[in-house]
C-alpha cells in the first residue's frame, strides 16, 4: 500500500504576524492557535532574533513545546515554526535566509512529511535571490 494514499491531514496555521514584540498580539495569536485546533504554527515576519520555550508560551498553548526558527535581520523578517511534540518529532532539513524546512514524523504511525515556511525578502537583491532559489528547486524522486 502506498503510504501517501493513507495519510492523515494535519492542521497548519500560517500567519504573517508583522512582529511578535507587541504584547497585544500575543493573546490574539494564542486564541487563534487554540480555536484553529492546529498541530503546527508557522509564523512569518516575527521580527525576533531569538526564541525560547518561555517566550513561545506567551502566544502558544503549553502543548506546543517544540520549535525551530530563523532570526530576523534587524527589524525585518524572521520565521518560526512551532509544533506539538506529543504528536510529531521534527527535524530541520533545510534553511536559508528566507526558508525553513522541517521534516515531521508522526509519533503515532511513523508517517512523515516536510513543511517549508517561506518569507520573501522585500529588497531587490533578496527578491532576486528567492526567485533564483525557486528556479533551481528540483523535486527528488522520494518527494514526488
Amino acid at each position: 500500500m502506498d503510504p501517501r494514499n493513507n495519510s492523515k491531514a494535519w492542521n497548519v496555521l500560517c500567519w504573517n504576524i508583522s512582529g511578535l514584540n507587541a504584547e497585544s498580539m500575543w493573546e490574539s495569536l494564542k486564541n487563534k492557535v487554540t480555536e484553529s485546533q492546529c498541530d503546527v504554527v508557522c509564523i512569518l515576519e516575527t521580527k525576533g532574533e531569538n526564541f525560547d520555550t518561555l517566550f513561545i508560551k506567551l502566544f502558544c498553548p503549553s502543548y506546543f513545546d517544540s520549535f525551530c526558527f530563523i532570526p530576523s535581520v534587524g527589524v525585518s523578517g524572521g520565521i518560526l515554526i512551532v509544533w506539538k511534540g506529543a504528536i510529531f518529532d521534527g527535524v530541520e532539513v533545510f534553511r536559508n535566509n528566507f526558508a525553513l524546512s522541517i521534516e515531521f514524523t508522526s509519533c503515532h504511525d511513523n508517517s512523515h512529511w516536510v513543511l517549508t515556511n517561506v518569507y520573501s525578502p522585500c529588497d531587490t537583491e533578496g527578491k532576486r535571490s528567492i526567485m533564483d532559489w525557486f528556479g533551481n528547486i528540483s523535486m527528488s524522486d522520494d518527494m514526488c
